[in-house]
């Protein structure tokens, strides 16, 4: 193992024993607004944990029905739900917390991976005694972890007529009937890997009701709901004028909602981008903001000289 992680073994031993080996927990604001809790490796293991993932996790993350991976997205996974009539959308419930070291390592064994190795991976990528969200390889380790969630629901599935996608803990099934004999399927395939569904936030869709999965309309074709985008930018404007409050807090939620509209319509998230950067600007204490020379304001002022 250390010769895949170009690391040596005394280092790797040190790794695993000292207690620098810490996290540090940050929030990064969601598409639909809110904060999300992440747990950032500090440098020198997140360096490690990209190497793991890169060299070894990548190389056994390939299901069909994972589209959280290189190559996928959660545009690929929505693609595969366009013109269906019925869909559920199903979260796992405290997915990231849920997987326990010993999960890990069975998940590591069962890609063939040594004991002494899958051991030591373990250590590496989970912290107080579960798979930390925000560690590079996590993602990585949660679809071996499910492998068995994917396999079944897809044999189920096929067997049925029907769609299966994941994208991370989001379960996603579609079709051109009703579902609801599809949800006990679920709910066993989740409960065998030793997991729940969060029964709060299972939703379904009709013929009557455009079906909206992870903030992306599924019509003829995935896009942003055009009313999300207007409310961003009724917010913008009114955090400009004053009407709602502007906290560091909002700033990061607007920051989160542009740059998932950014993701599919490139054009109205660099508009959107424009105006947040506007309000930024005009927020920065005078001291903060960039000093221009006096020739510019010159032209600023009073236009070109003869010279120009």
């Amino acid at each position: 193992m250390a010769l895949l992680l170009d690391v040596a073994s005394d280092a790797l031993d040190q790794m695993r024993r000292e207690p620098w080996r810490s996290y540090a927990v940050c929030r990064i604001p969601k598409h639909d607004g809110t904060l999300r809790k992440l747990r950032a490796p500090c440098a020198p293991l997140r360096s490690l944990q990209q190497q793991i993932l890169r060299r070894y996790l990548a190389q056994h993350v390939n299901h069909p029905a994972d589209h959280c991976r290189h190559g996928r997205s959660i545009l690929t996974n929505a693609e595969h739900h366009v013109g269906h009539r019925y869909v559920v959308a199903y979260d796992i419930a405290n997915c990231y917390p849920s997987v326990h070291p010993q999960t890990v390592t069975a998940a590591l064994r069962r890609t063939g991976m040594a004991v002494d190795d899958a051991a030591l991976i373990t250590t590496l990528t989970t912290y107080h005694a579960e798979l930390p969200q925000g560690a590079p390889t996590s993602s990585a380790i949660l679809s071996l972890v499910l492998r068995s969630v994917d396999d079944a629901l897809t044999a189920a599935a096929a067997r049925h007529g029907v769609v299966y996608t994941r994208y991370v803990d989001d379960i996603f099934v579609s079709g051109n009937r009703p579902l609801h004999f599809f949800t006990r399927i679920v709910r066993q395939a989740v409960a065998q890997a030793r997991f729940t569904i969060r029964e709060t936030k299972l939703r379904q869709w009709g013929p009557t009701r455009r079906a909206t999965l992870a903030g992306i309309v599924i019509g003829s074709h995935p896009t942003i709901d055009p009313q999300y985008v207007e409310g961003v930018r009724r917010l913008l404007h009114q955090v400009r004028r004053g009407v709602e409050p502007c906290t560091a807090k909002q700033l990061a939620s607007l920051a989160g909602k542009i740059a998932w509209i950014a993701q599919l319509r490139p054009a109205a998230g660099r508009r959107l981008e424009a105006e947040l950067g506007a309000i930024r600007e005009q927020l920065a204490p005078t001291s903060q903001r960039p000093i221009l020379p006096s020739a510019a304001l010159l032209h600023i002022a009073h236009g070109p000289t003869q010279s120009q």
